[in-house]
Parts: structure tokens; C-alpha cells; sequence
């Protein structure tokens, strides 16, 4: 009996080694997965710094026409790469927002946002980097209401990583419908490689009052 049973546990033992080893090749895949995705992002905010200089941002802000959002945007980005990614949705929505006459107001929340805001938010969190706005002009989360409303909550979701992303932090100009006067930004902060993801650049997105 004590052989017999000595072998079930010699045999139990084999099983659970090749469980662990298992495991473990599963766990190496997956930090492979995130060292790889962690390039890419890097990827995507680098190359770009030198393709905007100052001057051009010098110039979007102070010639006679604002500049459009998905101008202010691609600005920013060509400057702070290393502090910002800018994702496909927030370019699209941009595009979509040529007629916004708040531009000149947008380049100077965006440059905030990735520069004194990113800054503080390393530094000391939010408490610390939502000074760095007016409460006109930035909100850490949207109402209860919206955040467990499904639609409006996936309106706020994007695709960020492969993995759905909700993002509820944004900066704001305007109060109204007003595709000319009113502009909301949403984003995400990445802690792991410390930068401001931003999802959306564009109309005021619905709200429980209308």
C-alpha cells in the first residue's frame, strides 16, 4: 500500500510540475505580448518630434485664421511625442471639426494637458494636476449618470491596446451643441509608460440632459 500510494504521488507530482511549467511559458508569453506592445507604443510617439518645430506651432497660434483641431493636434503631437499618443479616433473625430472657431483656445489647453498637467500628474496625481486648469476647462470624470449609462459610457470607449478603453477624464470648451463654439477632449493616462492616451477630439458627446 505504501508503494502504491507512493507512486500516486511521485505521479501527482509529475502532473503538477508540468501544470507550473506550463503556467510559466503562459506567463512568459504574456510579458512578451506587453514588452512588444510597449514598443509599439513607444513607436508611435517617437519619429514625430521633428516633423513640427516650434515655429509652425508659433504660427497656427498667432495667424489671422484659428487653427483647426486635428491642426492643433498633429501640432502637439509632433512636439511632445514622447509625452502624448494620439489615437486614430481622436484624429478622426478631429477631422470632423474644421468648423470649430475655438482652435487658438484648444492649442493651449492641448499643449497644458502634455506639458504642465502630465508634469504634476507624475508629480503628485490628480489632486495635484487638475490645477493646472479651470474647472471651466477640465473634469476628472463624468456624472454617475453617464458613467453607468451603457450608451453613453461606450461613447467615452475606445480602443486602446486592443482592449476596450473608458475614458472619462476630459478637457472642455463651451456649454452648447455648437460645433463652432464647443469642443471636448477625452483621454487616458498610462501610467507604465507615463503618457496622456487621448481618444477623442471633437463634438460634445450626449449627456443625460439631452
Amino acid at each position: 500500500e505504501i508503494v502504491s500510494e507512493n507512486s500516486m504521488l511521485e505521479a501527482s507530482l509529475l502532473d503538477i510540475r508540468a501544470d507550473i511549467a506550463e503556467l510559466q511559458d503562459g506567463v512568459r508569453r504574456k510579458d512578451f505580448e506587453i514588452q512588444s506592445l510597449k514598443g509599439q507604443l513607444e513607436s508611435a510617439g517617437q519619429g514625430r518630434t521633428s516633423s513640427v518645430d516650434g515655429e509652425r506651432l508659433l504660427g497656427l497660434a498667432s495667424r489671422k485664421s484659428p487653427p483647426t483641431p486635428f491642426e492643433c493636434i498633429s501640432a502637439i503631437e509632433g512636439l511632445y511625442g514622447d509625452r502624448c499618443i494620439f489615437l486614430d479616433s481622436a484624429r478622426q473625430s478631429a477631422k470632423e471639426m474644421n468648423g470649430f472657431a475655438g482652435g487658438r483656445q484648444l492649442l493651449d489647453m492641448l499643449h497644458r494637458l502634455v506639458s504642465e498637467y502630465r508634469d504634476a500628474l507624475i508629480e503628485g496625481g490628480d489632486a495635484l494636476a487638475r490645477r493646472v486648469f479651470s474647472s471651466n476647462e477640465y473634469a476628472a470624470k463624468e456624472s454617475e449618470t453617464v458613467m453607468q449609462n451603457k450608451g453613453m459610457s461606450r461613447a467615452r470607449t475606445v480602443e486602446y491596446l486592443g482592449e476596450p478603453t473608458e475614458m472619462f477624464r476630459h478637457l472642455k470648451f463651451g456649454v452648447d451643441d455648437d460645433v463652432t463654439k464647443t469642443i471636448r477632449v477625452y483621454f487616458y493616462w498610462d501610467a507604465n509608460i507615463q503618457k496622456i492616451i487621448v481618444g477623442y477630439c471633437g463634438k460634445h458627446l450626449p449627456v443625460a440632459s439631452h
